[in-house]
């Protein structure tokens, strides 16, 4: 190949291979440009997004820092995310800004079973008993986002002193004496330079004029009652009823702690303490407006507590720190239904239930704060609506469960409007949900026919000057007067109303019904120490079928002299043999001041008696002269069911051994539980006495130490205690008391710790626990709470399982000089304060802690003196309130604690009261009952041997020592202990039979007797009709609706 021609061809490879280069370059700049530009725009947008976010968070802190007051102090701290504030068993609630209703997000239908199905237990429970408002656990504030806290200072506004009981003088209203359960000091502060946070700290600050730091308690106080307390316009009833309500709010605890007194120089002192964030919280919010502080440890101090009020540029204040970021308003409120419920209807008001599905508190998360729930009469609007208090409204559960409310109070037959809205911690309020409902009628109760009643009244016998008449079991008489028949010829004419007693016919006329006994009083007057008389009484007959013979049994009622006043009292009741001379010389040693004898005759119906119309034929001799009597007994149908739980209980104190003598004690012990079961009542003998020593043979030997403490020896203990064994096997309810107390099973000598903060007792005179009620339970060491829950656990297992029996502990030593190794630092039988509470709380929650695990119901009891002391504390381990408080708005406050918390209710009394009227016995059963109560305690029921000859109203077991009988003789007031308790069956059975509550089954009795009046007050013939008026609805009622 020539040499140009191969030049030329190694020239088009070369000229190919830079085309080829230069090509592949081309690309690769094109590509590298696209990415470039791509990522500069990526790279824009992002910026300007960041930019966007940036500006959207300066302009938020911009918005919410214009809520701080001028002069505001920040602190810069680090994010707190995912804090939450502690959380507290009560809640809040209360509306901010009043804004115009809005309709529901979506028509409300009508309820449906598919809601009503969803509803909580609280609102639609099971059984008679009436629905109520939730215990719903409050949850915590979230924490703010910003990282950012503020501190600011809350001057005081306005405030006053209001007191409970009248000062004997004028007070200066620039210096506030501030007395534990005579007064309270409401206070409005200026929240709004705290609007819109969220609370994490709060100080109260006060001028100190006199006085040392002490433990001082806040509780906010509603928007509807800070005005009128502020004013002074409510009455001094009404200022009580809110005292007690203001410190036994269900949803909002009471905050508080030790004060302490700080010192700015010479001349000025401050007190300052603690407040919970939860309470300034619910200012901020907007429902409660006001706090009211209280002197929880004046009692120690011995003298008042003296601040100083508004004047010389020192008012009260809070000094409250918090983050300002919350800003989005909680959602709407859904599904807001009104219904209808049988139980809430009542003789003088209506009620209905409110349901609706929860919010959150920011839009649809978490839940809100509080709800707003108000509700007015058609027309009407939100802003004009009456606003239920915070302490009927519970507190939000999470977004999307189901809420409500019972409201109670309302007129029947009219149209309302309900309103409800939420709002969250800040006082953002939600949209309004809306409904309207027409509320049902009065309720009203069958009136059985009028109760037949007889002309009763004195039979003077022809001849001689002797007389007779019959009266109820539970109608007084008098012992040491002659009846008006003796000395006037009108007199003998004249008749008076009874409802047992025909004198003209000289007919007693009985109902009972199956498994009952009818009692009635045969009164005899004139000289009996002249002459005798006999009573022989008949047997009873059908016509077809008998009554036993030994079902009548008499006796002869012994009218004593009080101790103190010198009055006579008939309660001790001599038994009587059928056919036994009344009379004559052999009376005049207990019977020689006694013109009028009574005789009380009791008629008992078997279980299994064939219901009738039974006769029986008594024959009286009064001297030579002969008289019968005709006694009638209808015997009805009994209830089929008899177990109401209703419990009337026995006790003693006292050593029964030393009545009888230490041999035989366990069959004593067994007698005195047989005659209290026979009577339908329980003997419970309290295992410790008040000098803090076990009593011999009511607890078994231990030992080992601390948790490794165990029970040596069950056999003696079983020996002992053989009666306490065989009441186990009760098949009705029967409490028995453990001999757990604060000195057994573990010394509370060697438990104790805290005796730097044992304050003298200016009423006693000695040494008790002075520190916070929060660190009571902290002054009782781990190895003494380790022994008291071990021994508790063994000594509950060791029972066999029983259908009725239950165990109890229950603390009801107070501080006495003669207690064993030192003074009790608490009172637990009467508790006078929070720390005294906060001690019982403490016992009963190890008691939980170690039984766990146990098969056998152990329920704690605490004795309530006074429910404004009771507070929030042990809401879930007190399971027996034992109220020594009579109010009945007291009584109705710890009722509705414990339908929320759970437990039940009791009355207690030191002793069977003595009285003009024995009836007050069967009376204070009857009314602790019909006020929902399940129980009645008596602390002391045995008599000794001088109670006999001198009337004590603890007898009401006499000692049968004086009749030379080993074992208890019945009273008066124990056989009408007896009628009230088939009263309460009565009642039970047709509150079954009907379907009420116990509420509607009060507003049912109100027509015969009065639950507001003292028993003491009661009328026998209001008793008696009421139970002539529940005989004949039993017979008659077929369990259809009462309307």
């Amino acid at each position: 190949m020539p040499r140009s021609r191969k030049y030329q061809t190694r020239r088009t490879r070369r000229l190919v291979r830079r085309r080829k280069r230069s090509s592949l370059n081309l690309v690769s700049a094109f590509i590298y440009s696209v990415a470039a530009v791509l990522c500069i725009t990526l790279g824009a947008v992002f910026y300007s997004s960041y930019q966007r976010a940036v500006r959207k968070q300066i302009a938020a802190r911009r918005s919410v820092e214009r809520l701080l007051p001028p002069g505001r102090v920040v602190k810069r701290t680090a994010p707190a995310a995912g804090r939450t504030l502690t959380p507290r068993k009560p809640s809040p609630a209360a509306p901010p800004v009043a804004r115009p209703p809005a309709p529901s997000p979506r028509p409300v239908p009508a309820v449906t079973e598919a809601v009503a199905g969803r509803l909580p237990y609280n609102l639609d429970p099971e059984g008679l008993q009436e629905p109520y408002n939730a215990a719903v656990p409050r949850a915590g504030i979230p924490g703010g986002g910003l990282g950012v806290t503020h501190a600011v200072t809350l001057p005081g506004r306005t405030g006053r002193l209001v007191w409970l009981i009248p000062p004997e003088a004028q007070k200066d209203a620039e210096r506030l004496a501030l007395e534990k359960d005579r007064n309270f000091w409401v206070l409005r502060f200026d929240v709004r330079r705290a609007s819109g946070w969220d609370i994490r700290k709060a100080v109260f600050t006060a001028r100190l004029l006199e006085g040392d730091a002490r433990e001082v308690a806040f509780v906010p106080v509603p928007v509807e009652l800070a005005d009128p307390l502020i004013e002074g316009r409510l009455p001094p009833r009404r200022v009580k009823e809110v005292y007690l309500r203001l410190r036994n709010n269900p949803w909002m605890g009471i905050s508080s702690t030790q004060a302490r007194v700080v010192e700015t120089d010479g001349t000025n002192r401050w007190l300052e303490a603690r407040v919970d964030p939860l309470l300034v919280q619910a200012l901020v919010a907007g429902q409660y407006s006001a706090l009211a502080v209280f002197d929880e440890g004046g009692e120690l101090a011995g003298g008042p507590l003296v601040l100083g009020s508004f004047s010389g540029g020192s008012p009260p204040r809070l000094k409250v720190e918090g983050h300002a970021d919350d800003i989005i308003p909680p959602g709407p409120v859904s599904n807001l239904e009104c219904r209808a419920d049988t139980r809430l209807r009542r003789r003088r008001n209506a009620g209905v239930v409110l349901s609706w599905l929860a919010t959150g508190d920011d839009g649809q998360k978490g839940s809100a704060f509080f709800y707003d729930v108000r509700y007015a009469p058609v027309p009407g609007s939100f802003a004009d609506a009456f606003r239920l208090p915070g302490w009927e409204t519970p507190p939000p559960r999470e977004a999307g469960s189901v809420d409500g409310v019972v409201i109670t109070g309302l007129e029947p037959e009219t149209a309302y409007g309900f309103y409800v809205r939420a709002v969250d911690e800040v006082g953002v309020a939600g949209p309004v949900a809306t409904v309207q409902f027409v509320t049902p009628p009065l309720m009203t109760f069958p009136r059985p026919e009028v109760v037949k009643s007889y002309t009763g009244g004195w039979i003077l016998t022809p001849g001689i000057s002797l007389a007779l008449n019959v009266i109820p079991a539970s109608e007084a008489f008098d012992p040491a007067g002659l009846p008006p028949i003796f000395g006037s010829r009108a007199a003998r004419g004249s008749g008076e109303s009874s409802p047992l007693w025909d004198r003209g016919g000289r007919t007693v006329h009985l109902r009972a019904l199956q498994g009952e006994t009818a009692y009635f009083t045969l009164l005899l007057a004139g000289r009996l120490r002249d002459m005798a008389a006999r009573i022989t009484p008949g047997s009873f007959s059908s016509g077809e079928t008998h009554l036993a013979p030994q079902s009548v049994r008499l006796y002869r009622i012994l009218c004593p002299p009080n101790r103190k006043s010198g009055s006579r009292f008939c309660d001790p009741l001599l038994p009587l043999s059928p056919g036994s001379t009344i009379g004559g010389a052999q009376d005049r040693a207990l019977f020689a001041a006694q013109t009028v004898q009574g005789i009380l005759c009791e008629v008992k119906v078997p279980r299994d008696q064939p219901p009738g119309i039974y006769r029986s034929q008594w024959e009286i001799r009064l001297g030579v002269r002969e008289l019968s009597l005709l006694v009638f007994l209808d015997v009805r149908q009994g209830p089929p069911d008899d177990q109401t739980g209703f419990v009337v209980e026995l006790c003693s104190q006292k050593d029964i051994g030393a009545l009888y003598g230490a041999e035989g004690v366990e069959a004593v012990l067994g007698d005195y539980c047989r005659i209290a079961r026979d009577h339908l009542c329980v003997f419970n003998p309290l295992p410790y006495s008040p000098d803090g020593t076990l009593r011999p043979g009511f607890a078994p030997e231990l030992r080992g130490e601390g948790a490794a403490t165990e029970i040596s020896d069950w056999q003696d203990w079983d020996r002992r205690n053989g009666w306490m064994l065989a009441e186990v096997r009760s098949r009705f309810r029967r409490p028995l008391l453990l001999p757990l107390f604060e000195n057994w099973p573990a010394s509370l000598k060697a438990g104790f710790g805290c005796y730097d903060r044992l304050v003298r007792d200016p009423r006693t005179g000695l040494l008790v626990y002075g520190g916070e009620a929060a660190r009571a339970a902290s002054c009782l060491s781990n190895e003494y709470w380790s022994v008291w829950r071990s021994v508790a656990r063994q000594m509950v297992r060791h029972f066999p399982a029983s259908r009725g029996a239950e165990f109890h502990v229950w603390l009801i030593n107070d501080p006495v000089r003669m207690y064993r190794d030192g003074p009790l630092p608490w009172f637990l039988g009467r508790p006078a304060s929070r720390r005294d509470y906060a001690a019982l709380e403490a016992f009963a929650r190890s008691l939980d802690a170690g039984l766990q695990d146990t098969r056998q119901p152990v329920r704690f009891r605490v004795n309530v003196s006074r429910a404004e002391h009771l507070t929030d504390l042990g809401r879930g381990a007190f399971d027996i309130y034992c109220m020594w408080d009579p109010r009945i708005e007291a009584w109705e406050l710890v009722r509705r604690r414990a339908l929320m918390y759970g437990g039940e209710i009791w009355r207690i009394l030191e002793k069977l009261p003595q009285g003009s009227s024995p009836g007050a016995a069967r009376a204070v059963v009857l009314r602790t009952f019909l006020l929902g109560g399940r129980g009645l305690s008596i602390l002391e029921t045995c008599g000794g041997l001088r109670d006999w000859v001198a009337a004590s109203a603890e007898s009401v077991l006499y000692c049968g020592r004086a009749l030379r009988r080993k074992g208890p003789v019945a009273s008066l007031r124990l056989k009408l202990l007896h009628q009230g308790m088939q009263d309460v069956r009565l009642l039970a059975a047709l509150q079954k039979r009907m379907g009420w509550t116990r509420r509607q089954l009060m507003d049912f009795a109100s027509a015969w007797v009065n639950v507001e009046l003292e028993p003491r007050e009661w009328k026998t013939a209001s008793m008696e009709n009421l139970r002539s008026a529940v005989l004949e609805l039993l017979r008659h009622s077929s369990g259809a609706d009462p309307d």
